[in-house]
């Protein structure tokens, strides 16, 4: 069964990133600042740690050994010549960026190189971005950064024309599952962590790692099923009652955020893996919406009242939803995430408005 220090020790998929950046540094070839962007979860930070382990493992071969000192003390946080950089709050603040222009003017200590991991990159603010861009624009010492994110247009420009871009996607389910069957999972417990991941092995781990996430996970997947085929009095009653408590809105609108990731992949695939799952394990007995035949998709601007000129074409493969719909739901779902998590929004309000979308 998988541990949680199994967490940061294996890369399930992104192999060609790997290669990539072992190559790259077999060679001599290092960038000196790489962006790891693509959606959370997916095990950015993850390859990202391993990579420090890579450079400066102890032994000449199997490397990152895991084993040797170096490895040990990335592997705990503590490895002198690697700095981690973490949102205090909901920012990364300018004075946490100074602080790392001055730990790069120092000497390493015992590596040749001084490594930073960003992790959240885009949740610098202006400050913070401006004074990073004087660390990409002159390099102090022998050093590598890697920035870490789920949102890279956030960042400056300037920045992003500074970095060298590594993409990462969601993994197939057929390695993610042959993970767990190594962990020694039963198939049926594998595939069923598979189905609610969505390509994302952190997702994965969780579940495996604390099984009442995936329970919760569903349940909230369950809400949202319901209010999408529910009138707008209980939908609006559903964003006052989610709004007010703090603690789950940032949990629930990433779930649902990843349902429709999934849910748009499955609109355009012949495997509708989704609707498979909850109709093979514990909420089977759920009854799922019916899918839409009315021809109209509301949007945020229906909340005076009007509606779109053009409607969707409805998808019944998708819970009645067009690729189109769902491509806008996501659009919308992480705006308002982002708003609701680093702004002083007011949430009932970007819920209800949300609301209009399902």
């Amino acid at each position: 069964m998988i541990k949680i220090s199994d967490l940061s020790m294996v890369i399930i998929g992104h192999q060609k990133q790997w290669q990539f950046l072992k190559k790259s540094a077999d060679l001599g070839k290092l960038s000196h600042a790489y962006l790891f962007q693509g959606q959370e979860q997916l095990g950015k930070r993850t390859l990202a740690l391993e990579f420090v382990k890579y450079l400066n493992c102890e032994k000449s071969e199997k490397r990152p050994c895991q084993t040797c000192r170096s490895c040990q003390d990335v592997q705990k946080g503590q490895y002198p010549d690697l700095v981690i950089i973490e949102p205090q709050g909901k920012e990364i603040q300018i004075a946490q960026i100074r602080e790392l222009s001055w730990h790069l003017s120092l000497k390493p200590y015992s590596s040749s190189l001084k490594t930073v991991i960003i992790d959240n990159a885009h949740l610098m603010n202006q400050e913070a971005q401006s004074c990073f861009l004087k660390t990409l624009e002159e390099p102090k010492g022998n050093s590598l950064l890697v920035l870490i994110t789920d949102y890279p247009e956030m960042l400056f420009s300037t920045i992003l024309s500074r970095v060298q871009k590594i993409k990462f996607s969601s993994v197939s389910a057929e390695e993610i599952k042959s993970y767990l069957k190594e962990k020694g999972y039963l198939l049926k417990t594998a595939e069923e962590i598979v189905h609610f991941s969505f390509g994302r092995p952190g997702q994965a781990i969780n579940f495996a790692v604390d099984p009442q996430r995936l329970e919760s996970y569903k349940e909230k997947i369950k809400e949202l099923l319901k209010i999408s085929n529910s009138d707008f009095s209980l939908r609006f009653q559903y964003a006052k009652d989610l709004s007010e408590n703090s603690a789950f809105v940032k949990d629930t609108l990433e779930i649902w955020l990843r349902f429709f990731r999934g849910m748009l992949i499955n609109s355009i695939s012949a495997n509708p893996t989704i609707i498979k799952s909850f109709n093979n394990y514990s909420v089977s007995k759920m009854e799922l919406p019916r899918p839409r035949r009315d021809g109209v998709s509301l949007r945020a601007s229906s909340f005076s009242g009007s509606l779109p000129a053009q409607a969707d074409t409805p998808d019944d493969g998708a819970l009645g939803y067009s690729a189109a719909k769902i491509k806008k739901i996501i659009e919308n779902l992480q705006k308002i995430n982002y708003w609701i998590s680093n702004t002083n929004v007011n949430a009932r309000l970007a819920l209800e408005i949300l609301m209009l979308e399902f």
